[in-house]
């Protein structure tokens, strides 16, 4: 057994076993990507089969993060997960940049746009009677004031869940893993059992040779990025590392079988709805799962499958609001975040730091479409990706003695390919969402003015810990 992390010594329990584990990872990957990617994916690339290649690439582009990520859980199963891994590797600022980006838009925006996918299905299911209109202001594009508020309200009832306690938080992650499984599986059954074949792999090569033509990889980045986003959640299970029973031995397992599992489920869930649905019929926002079961089975079926994203999306943000919260307390235990994130409720759990992200979630949430919001996701989540990938290697060359207990398949294969494809996403995005990019940079660059103003505030105070 592990000996206890500084983390648990200040009041984190231990109480999360393999399971659990797991299904805080399934939650977090399996949220609305699956239910609400796929047509934006087509809507880059055209057609069926290179959205296919794109689950693919993505599946293997995140199952080497996943690997190099257990290995880096194993080595360091501390508060924080990420960040730790960056503090150490790369230095303060660099982690503080990670929690800053994190907490403005990779963490809480990802809280944000699921909660909109849930508001969003929710709309749907009662007809699209909540209230408003999206309306346009520039470069923003504003959601259905009803979608906003659906999502806020759905955002604070899961933060004073999370405030309850790890145990009823996981609960939920455990349950809605189930249902939002049994949902995809439902579609894939109905859809092969009782639906037709609507053609869309007649021509499987000319249309996987589109990838190479002018423009053709630039718009499969873009696909991929979408895919990416729907991926995202493996690192989840990092922050919780103290509060894992024998981290060392249940993270890099849990990790590496939740990618796995979550990966199945996206390939068949994707072939079910191209197996039904015509390709050339399928706007960039259509609810290609409803569609699905009601093409092969009917309004019913529909509805059952409705159901199930609701409560997906709803168990996804659940798992977001859980873990995020751990990332600004590591930070604040090294004086780096104000010292209210650090604090502990008398359930154990970091209470200022789930209420101000549920704050910053909801203004997302109020200004920011589901797209938008996954694009600034995807940016800001794959540089730090990219600045991990580095760090890993500087660590196994500075601290090899940490690696010891475990090392990933294959290693460092997974991680070179991890490193090399943050570097190409990154330049995707440059070249092909320049706003996007430009949007990523003052986001970093407004975390080091941040960094100073925290640094000023604490000098001459003694740091907490090295």
């Amino acid at each position: 057994m592990d000996e206890p992390t500084e983390a648990q010594r200040e009041g984190f329990r231990p109480e999360l076993g393999f399971w659990s584990v797991t299904g805080l990872i399934v939650g977090s990957i399996i949220g609305s990507g699956i239910f609400f990617t796929p047509a934006l994916m087509l809507d880059y690339v055209g057609n069926a089969p290179l959205v296919m290649l794109a689950w693919v690439v993505g599946a293997v582009l995140s199952l080497c993060g996943a690997l190099t990520f257990s290995e880096l859980a194993a080595a360091y199963p501390k508060a924080g997960g990420q960040y730790v891994f960056i503090r150490e590797s790369m230095g303060k600022l660099w982690g503080f940049l990670f929690s800053w980006t994190g907490f403005t838009v990779v963490q809480s925006g990802t809280i944000a746009a699921i909660a909109i996918a849930f508001a969003n299905t929710l709309d749907y299911a009662v007809g699209h009677t909540l209230p408003g209109t999206e309306s346009s202001l520039g470069f923003l594009t504003l959601p259905k004031w009803g979608v906003s508020f659906t999502a806020v309200a759905a955002t604070w009832l899961l933060t004073y869940v999370n405030y309850r306690g790890v145990r009823h938080a996981s609960a939920v992650n455990n349950l809605a893993g189930v249902l939002k499984v049994g949902a995809l599986l439902f579609v894939v059954a109905v859809a092969f059992a009782l639906g037709r074949s609507a053609g869309n792999y007649a021509d499987m090569g000319a249309d996987l040779g589109g990838v190479l033509t002018a423009g053709g990889l630039s718009a499969f980045g873009l696909a991929l990025s979408e895919s990416l986003f729907a991926y995202d959640g493996w690192a989840q299970a990092t922050f919780v590392a103290p509060e894992v029973k024998d981290a060392r031995r249940v993270l890099p397992r849990a990790i590496t079988l939740g990618v796995l599992g979550v990966a199945a489920i996206y390939l068949l869930a994707t072939a079910a709805y191209f197996y039904v649905l015509p390709a050339s019929g399928i706007a960039p926002d259509t609810a290609m799962a409803q569609d699905t079961a009601r093409v092969a089975w009917g309004a019913g079926a529909a509805g059952l499958v409705t159901a199930g994203i609701l409560v997906s999306t709803f168990g996804a943000t659940n798992s977001y609001v859980l873990s995020s919260p751990r990332i600004y307390y590591g930070v604040a235990q090294d004086r780096e975040f104000p010292r209210a994130f650090g604090a502990l409720s008398r359930h154990r759990t970091p209470t200022y730091g789930l209420v101000y992200q549920a704050l910053w979630a909801s203004l997302l949430a109020l200004t920011g479409t589901f797209a938008q919001l996954t694009l600034l996701v995807v940016a800001g989540l794959w540089l730090f990706y990219l600045v991990s990938a580095v760090g890993y290697f500087r660590l196994l060359r500075r601290d090899p003695a940490a690696f010891a207990g475990y090392r990933m398949p294959l290693s460092p294969i997974p991680a070179i390919v991890f490193l090399v494809s943050a570097v190409a996403i990154m330049l995707n995005f440059a070249f092909e969402d320049p706003r996007t990019s430009l949007f990523t940079v003052g986001l970093v660059g407004s975390g080091l003015v941040a960094f100073a103003l925290m640094r000023r505030g604490q000098a001459g105070e003694p740091a907490k810990r090295a």
